[in-house]
């Protein structure tokens, strides 16, 4: 029940209550009727004044449009048409006109506004939600040179390779770096075209650490350096079951390559007459198979296995664990049949194909991503300009339209595939002699297309981290989803705690807002678990913010365009009260002056 609807209840009330009164009194002590008949309709008169004093009724406003200055409106092409032009924090407007603290203020002040007209890059997150239902003109000034979008993980696994993406405008001809935390150049790439780039980096030991983004123009002057936040979660090592059905190099280097990763593993090699070489026999139920993160195994294993095996396997899958298995060369129907009952059912097998892969130009890049070598095997510059072998791939992908391509590293072809089954996940990889990158020297290749799928198959960590929304700024409110706990901590660069409470109209999104005051690394403690992750300061890569400000605001405009189509009715809003209160004033006077004369004797 609204409260209007309770107030018209209890007036109501106490109108009848206040005839019984007068009814009884008037049979006790009869009055003169004009008397009477004054005070019986003096009640409700007053009840309904009353009413009307506490909750005026509605009046349509006249609409009227409203020019806001934002952030970069000095840039802007626009000029204000509004009859009211105020300015928002932040913005360089026209000297003298009007500031106000947000838009949700400037609404309240002006009630007849229908329509918004929005100078400069756009509204700040804060002045959103009271542009809401309004039509908006957005005419956005052009962007600023330098770096306007930015795509990076947040958390990347140690030893993992990860990639950076993001778009620079107004640069052409220039170049962006991407340094690690010792300030080597680990990749960098020319700016062309529209502006695009994808650099690709190497995480290394455990902990949070600072990469940095360097813009440099044409001429090779630097434009803006942006720190590139990224914590390399310390995960528990990730336990692979690895079998084959004979031995080979590809096995043998990838042996190598888990071992070297830090794995825990398990090897079987199958010899024949259902003899294996190893650390045991593979398991046999499910229970065993889902003590493995992921199952790595060729064609020829998943064959010597045996029904039991497989099923016991195919059980574990629908339970999480991740199997990959291996193709040695043309797919057989045996095969097939094999992989259909495993839930990877494969599309026509296609011929071998030629896989090539990018080479790398600079010697120090080279060197950031193999490493500086040891006395036994010293780094070798040659291979700098030198392209990696090409690698043989058979042309084959799942029938399910569920597939998902994964393993690429930088080739235009998918090197494996994979789809889900239960809540595991069970792919294909179709290169043949991966090894071939080890025996030229290129090992971070052969690592980074293994970690990939590995990282991709393999049963995810038991505790996921909270997700802490990207590209976080000093004085704008961030969220923070996936909290475990009705409150969390945030620890700030110099020690102050500030706790964040769960929103509980978030749903089972579970999250809660933060307003970082200063830049730096922050620590999130919720539960019994904590999590580091970074603020930008407040004038880092202004054009990545501009370019955010700018398409949230086209989105709203765009919208309200849509709602404008259809048709906005006039604002209305309640009226001033002061005259039903006079109203109400003078009936009671009235009410009591009668009711005097009744008790005189």
């Amino acid at each position: 029940m609204s409260t209007e609807a309770i107030l018209v209840l209890i007036l109501g009330l106490a109108v009848l209550l206040s005839w019984l009164r007068l009814a009884v009194g008037h049979r006790r002590a009869p009055g003169p009727r004009w008397r009477m008949a004054a005070l019986v309709l003096l009640q409700p008169l007053c009840a309904g004044l009353l009413y009307l004093t506490l909750v005026p009724p509605e009046v349509t406003v006249q609409g009227g449009t409203m020019t806001v200055f934002t952030a970069g409106a000095e840039a802007a092409p626009a000029r204000p048409v509004g009859a009211t032009v105020l300015a928002l924090p932040g913005a360089a407007a026209p000297e003298g006109t009007r500031r106000v603290p947000d838009l949700a203020t400037a609404l309240r002040q002006h009630p007849g506004t229908t329509r918004l007209q929005v100078i400069g890059h756009g509204l700040p997150p804060r002045d959103r939600e009271a542009a809401e239902g309004l039509a908006i003109d957005f005419e956005p000034p052009p962007p600023p040179a330098g770096l306007a979008a930015l795509h990076l993980p947040d958390r990347v696994a140690p030893g993992g390779a990860f990639g950076v993406h993001g778009r620079v405008e107004g640069l052409h001809g220039g170049e962006v770096r991407l340094l690690d935390p010792a300030g080597q150049v680990v990749d960098a790439g020319v700016i062309e075209g529209a502006g695009g780039f994808n650099l690709r980096g190497y995480a290394r030991l455990p902990g949070p650490v600072l990469f940095r983004l360097e813009v440099i123009d044409a001429d090779g002057d630097p434009v803006e350096a942006v720190p590139l936040p990224l914590a390399i979660a310390d995960a528990p090592p990730m336990r692979v079951m690895l079998l084959a059905g004979a031995p080979s190099a590809e096995f043998r280097h990838l042996r190598r390559w888990t071992e070297d990763a830090g794995l825990e593993l398990d090897v079987e090699v199958f010899v024949g007459r259902g003899v294996g070489l190893g650390d045991g026999p593979a398991p046999a139920g499910p229970e065993a198979w889902g003590e493995f993160d992921l199952v790595i195994l060729d064609t020829r294993a998943l064959g010597a296995l045996g029904p039991a095996r497989r099923q016991a396997l195919a059980q574990a899958v629908e339970s999480g664990t991740g199997v990959l298995v291996r193709l040695e060369g043309e797919v057989s129907a045996s095969a097939r049949a094999l992989l259909a009952d495993l839930g990877l059912a494969l599309g026509d097998d296609g011929r071998t194909s030629e896989v090539a892969f990018p080479d790398v130009e600079d010697a120090g890049v080279l060197r950031a991503r193999l490493g500086p070598g040891t006395a036994d095997a010293p780094f070798d510059a040659a291979l700098a300009g030198e392209a990696p072998p090409p690698l043989l791939r058979q042309d084959v992908q799942p029938a399910s339209s569920d597939a998902v391509a994964v393993a690429r590293a930088g080739s235009p072809d998918p090197l494996a595939w994979w789809r889900p089954r239960g809540r595991g996940r069970i792919g294909v990889w179709t290169l043949l002699d991966s090894h071939r990158l080890v025996l030229a020297g290129r090992g971070d290749l052969h690592g980074e297309l293994w970690a990939e799928a590995a990282a991709t198959l393999a049963r995810p960590a038991g505790r996921t981290a909270p997700h802490i929304g990207p590209q976080a700024r000093a004085g704008t409110r961030m969220t923070i989803c996936g909290l475990d706990a009705d409150e969390a901590t945030v620890v700030a660069p110099d020690g102050s705690r500030t706790a964040v409470l769960v929103d509980a109209a978030a749903g089972p999104g579970r999250c809660a807002a933060y307003w970082p005051g200063s830049g730096g690394w922050h620590l999130l403690q919720s539960g019994e678990g904590a999590w580091p992750f970074h603020v930008w300061a407040a004038d880092v890569a202004p054009g990545v913010a501009a370019a955010d400000l700018r398409n949230a605001t086209l989105a709203m405009a765009g919208e309200g365009a849509s709602r404008g189509d259809v048709g906005t009715a006039l604002p209305a809003r309640r009226g001033p009260s002061w005259p039903w209160f006079l109203a109400w004033l003078a009936a009671s006077a009235l009410l009591w002056w009668l009711e005097r004369r009744r008790r005189r004797p």
